[in-house]
Formats: structure tokens, sequence, C-alpha cells
């Protein structure tokens, strides 16, 4: 069956109520605003995260909390530079015994 403008013309097009019309437009204006809202919060989110990045990977981050806790700290470098000393002194002499 092929369509023409005759028919075309002669087809009935339910058309709903004004009221539920004006229902639909105000649905979809308040899809729009939360749209328009998640794209903004999610806009903000990201640029929070990039702010605590750069202050992560600057060491702005844990400054106050090195400076506060210096003392362990050094002593926790210590601790672990002299193991390490043990495992390659080790190492070496294992080398040296073969």
């Amino acid at each position: 069956m092929n369509i023409n403008l005759e028919t075309l013309r002669t087809l009935r097009v339910p058309k709903p109520p004004e009221s539920l019309q004006l229902e639909f437009a105000d649905f979809v204006k308040q899809v729009r605003l939360l749209s328009q809202a998640t794209t903004e919060q999610f806009e903000k989110h990201n640029e929070l995260l990039n702010e605590l990045k750069i202050a992560a990977f600057s060491g702005e981050l844990t400054a106050g909390w090195r400076e506060t806790n210096r003392d362990e700290i050094v002593a926790a470098v210590a601790e672990r530079d002299e193991l390490l000393n043990k495992k390659v002194y080790q190492a070496i002499q294992g080398r040296r015994t073969r």
C-alpha cells in the first residue's frame, strides 16, 4: 500500500487533552533541569577531584601530618635504610662465597 497525501489527510491522529500535554511538558522541563544539575555536579566533582590530586601529588595534602610526625618518619627511614643495607650486604656476601 502506498501512502500519498490524500491518504495522509484522511488519517486520524489522536491528540491528548491539553492538560495531559501540559503535564508532559512540565515533566520534560523537570527532566532537563535535573539533567543540567547533574552535569553541573559532575563537573564540580571533577574539578574538586583534580584539586585533590594536585594537593596529594605536590605534598601539600600531607604537609601538616609530616611536620607533626617528623621524628617518627626520620626513625622509620633510618630503620628502612639499615634493613636495606643489611640485605645488600648479605647479597654481596652470598655472591662472594660462590
